[in-house]
């Protein structure tokens, strides 16, 4: 196949240099380089220069007819010698999603946690680089095709897992291998009940820095072999409400924290399912579901008894930065914390990713880029981290850079509704306003109409001229507050797009003292600018910063 003859003219291309043929800052811009752009010449090996650009011509058509024929051209190149294979230290591995191998949904839970507890433990080896989460979970339920994995994560080595019930009793089998020798480094067999199923992660982790030849001191060792919880039945709890976390759905999260809960109950020092109880809310109160009021206090009290049980988890400390960030009153706070995130673990993206994020929100947007930038260096593969280095383009004003990142991510997530939702926000300050309707219009049918989404459609029709069907969204909205929490500021943004200015400062005023996570937005996002001149705007700004989350210019952004 002329693909497959692609991806040999690839490896061979990076068996010969050390580098990828097509290596680029971001994934959007690698795509397009494979799409556009010819690969540097190997000067000193004009021969193998000729054939391996041959297999990575554009036109398939002008491709070898096979591999035997790539091969009898090498044979007779003169110059096959010089192929050799890359020995670099084996310093990067990639972790899977376990496989459920009997497809018993009720075991899905185990699959996912059982990757993220690994992943979790390898990363505190600072020898070795762990691709995250949110990247690897891209290959859940695909065949792997591991060639093409190792050149988009840039690792080595890949670590696959199975998982198979068998009554009371779990099987699970891992391996690793290194796909650059095609062989299997280490790979082991374990029976466990599920009570038992708690050292799992703790035995596989430690056999594979022995595996990698990865030489830890004796305080590394302790690291790699820190236990969250003695208690089988607490961890099991804990993987399920991390499983529901992650689905980002109210009802899903509402049930992950009565599993944190029980987990809590049956461990009272676990810190992790603290922290997980501590997220619960924390997105609960990001997203809008529940009242601020009600979620930010009961996430900052989860956050702060996982970090007293346990210091030194980087996790805890982002959420705590976060609920400073949305509703508490001391600055001080989110960016001590953040600090401390970013010091315990200098390779989570997350916390490079919010505190660019906060960065950005006080205005300080150079700064904030270049920790967004950070964190999509470390998961270029993360659709949200590419998102929010989007948004911050569009706060700091840079448009037509925030509309080609949001492209980019848009071409490869195509139903990840928070790209096509702040594409809108960007082309709509571009002046593509029917561009802008269509985007945002996608994003609120891909999340279920969330009242993110449907008061950016109500802004964006009442700034195209639609004024009656921003109308009938105000009076969705309007009928679903009787039921569910629907943030003050979500009224505002659609009355400022009718061009009610008055009334669109009132629902803000409401916004301030309900202390919606939207008042961090206000002395920034470019949709407010019309109402930066009007007194009583900058009198809840004022009543904002006084109550809120940050410290913000009082003039914003003109």
């Amino acid at each position: 196949d002329a693909g497959d003859i692609f991806s040999l003219g690839s490896v061979l291309y990076e068996m010969t240099t050390g580098s990828p043929a097509f290596s680029k800052a971001s994934p959007g811009e690698t795509m397009a380089a494979i799409l556009k752009e010819e690969p540097p010449k190997i000067a000193s090996l004009p021969n193998l220069n000729r054939i391996i650009s041959r297999c990575l011509v554009k036109e398939r058509h002008k491709r070898f007819a096979s591999a035997s024929a790539v091969a009898d051209a090498l044979r007779s190149s003169g110059e096959r010698r010089a192929v050799r294979k890359s020995t670099p230290t084996v310093d990067s591995v990639a972790i899977f999603p376990f496989v459920n191998s009997g497809g018993d949904q009720e075991i899905d839970y185990l699959c996912d946690g059982i990757t993220e507890t690994l992943i979790n433990i390898l990363s505190r080896i600072p020898k070795l680089r762990v691709v995250p989460r949110s990247t690897v979970f891209r290959y859940k339920n695909v065949q792997i095709d591991q060639g093409r994995a190792v050149r988009e994560l840039n690792v080595r080595t890949l670590l696959t897992g199975r998982i198979l019930q068998r009554g009371d009793t779990l099987l699970v089998q891992a391996e690793l291998v290194d796909v650059s020798t095609d062989s299997q480094l280490w790979g082991h067999k374990y029976n466990r009940t599920f009570a038992g199923i708690v050292t799992v992660e703790e035995e596989i982790a430690r056999e594979i820095a022995d595996a990698l030849r990865i030489k830890l001191n004796l305080a590394e060792r302790k690291k790699l072999a820190r236990r969250s919880t003695q208690n089988g039945e607490a961890y099991q709890l804990y993987l399920k409400g991390r499983y529901l976390w992650n689905q980002r759905r109210k009802p899903a999260l509402e049930q992950a924290i009565e599993y944190f809960q029980k987990a809590i109950g049956c461990d009272s020092t676990y810190a992790l399912a603290c922290a997980g109880l501590a997220d619960c809310f924390a997105v609960l109160g990001t997203f809008t579901f529940w009242p601020p009021q009600e979620a930010f206090p009961r996430a900052k009290s989860a956050a702060e008894s996982a970090i007293a049980l346990d210091d030194r988890l980087a996790e805890a400390h982002v959420t705590l930065a976060l609920v400073s960030m949305f509703s508490d009153p001391n600055r001080e706070i989110a960016e001590r914390e953040f600090k401390r995130s970013i010091a315990l673990n200098p390779n989570y993206a997350v916390a490079h990713q919010w505190y660019g994020a906060y960065l950005c929100f006080t205005s300080e947007f150079e700064r904030g880029l270049t920790e967004l930038r950070l964190a999509q260096q470390l998961e270029p593969l993360s659709p949200m981290i590419s998102v929010q280095l989007g948004v911050g383009l569009y706060l700091s004003r840079r448009y037509a850079e925030a509309t080609e990142i949001l492209q980019h991510v848009v071409a490869f997530e195509s139903a990840f509704w928070p790209a096509h939702f702040f594409l809108g926000l960007a082309c709509g300050q571009e002046r593509d306003k029917t561009r802008a309707v269509m985007e945002i219009s996608k994003s609120a049918e891909l999340s279920g109409r969330h009242p993110l989404t449907l008061s950016g459609l109500g802004n964006a029709l009442g700034q195209n001229g639609q004024s009656d069907k921003a109308l009938e969204i105000l009076d969705e909205l309007w009928a679903r507050s009787r039921n569910e929490y629907i943030s003050a500021d979500q009224f505002a943004l659609i009355h400022l797009g009718l061009g009610d200015e008055k009334l669109a400062v009132q629902h803000l005023q409401n916004a301030v003292e309900e202390q919606s996570p939207y008042v961090v937005w206000m002395a920034v996002d470019p949709r407010l600018d019309v109402l930066r001149q009007r007194p009583d705007f900058q009198a809840v700004l004022r009543r904002g910063y006084k109550r809120g989350s940050a410290s913000l210019g009082s003039e914003g952004q003109k």
